[in-house]
């Protein structure tokens, strides 16, 4: 029950804001960096452990990151949250912007890595 709480209001609560100047992005009120630019046009952020994104990333994996591949210190790295940030459009058919977080104990099968994805409807 708790997930299904925390999930809608961590929707609203994401997209705070960009800052293309100094390359951060908020995100529950936090600034995040981005540390990686994928292919595909989502990018990876680093930010500080917060409990709703903490109570994220320990849901159960429901998708995989785009196209950044984190490297295995990012993989290890316990005191940090990161999210592969998939803006609108950036998939065909997506009009939402897309947080893919990277779970506790990150699954990893080949080139694919699972995460909690949360994602937003452009109105």
């Amino acid at each position: 029950m708790k997930k299904i709480f925390v999930l809608p209001v961590l929707c609203g609560a994401l997209l705070a804001g960009c800052n293309s100047k100094d390359n951060t992005v908020e995100i529950l009120g936090q600034k995040c960096e981005k540390i990686a630019v994928g292919e595909r046009g989502d990018f990876l952020v680093k930010c500080p452990v917060v409990p709703e994104l903490d109570a994220v990333r320990n849901a159960d994996k429901n998708a995989m990151f785009l196209s950044v591949t984190p490297s295995e210190e990012i993989l290890a790295d316990v005191e940090n949250v990161y999210i592969d940030v998939v803006p609108a459009n950036t998939i065909e058919g997506v009009g939402g912007t897309c947080y893919r977080v990277l779970g506790v104990n990150p699954t990893v099968d080949g080139e694919a890595l699972y995460a909690v994805e949360v994602c937003e409807q452009q109105q």
